[in-house]
């Protein structure tokens, strides 16, 4: 049963991408620009790995961003036999990923007088 929804809550929530698209003006700006023609081929290369990561790690945050919003709120049953139908918002924990650490929202259920559980964890 869904007792609660996050900002949008729904499957049409839309990936709004701003950061990602500020990144890659920055990247084409930079290789459009005289340090990118004055650069060595290796440090060029260089460069653009690290940028590429980056772009790459904000377009990952963005899509994590949207799960979480379109993510419904359930109640959630605890092997302790208690519904937990309180969501707690603003939790977060890193997430260490190949294109570098990223902020992953989490939203613990707790009920009264129980502890918090967070779904696909046991509680």
């Amino acid at each position: 049963m869904v007792t609660h929804r996050r900002r949008c809550g729904k499957p049409t929530c839309r990936w709004r991408g701003r950061s990602v698209a500020a990144r890659e003006s920055t990247a084409l700006a930079f290789l459009d620009g005289a340090e990118a023609a004055a650069a060595s081929r290796a440090d060029l290369e260089e460069r653009l790995q690290a940028d590429a990561r980056e772009l790459f790690r904000r377009l990952y945050q963005d899509h994590l961003d949207l799960r979480a919003q379109r993510e419904a709120w359930i109640t959630v049953h605890g092997a302790d036999g208690v519904s937990r139908t309180r969501v707690e918002i603003e939790h977060t924990r890193e997430l260490i990923t190949v294109f570098g650490q990223v902020p992953l929202a989490r939203s613990p259920t707790a009920g009264a007088g129980s502890r918090t559980c967070i779904p696909a964890t046991p509680c």
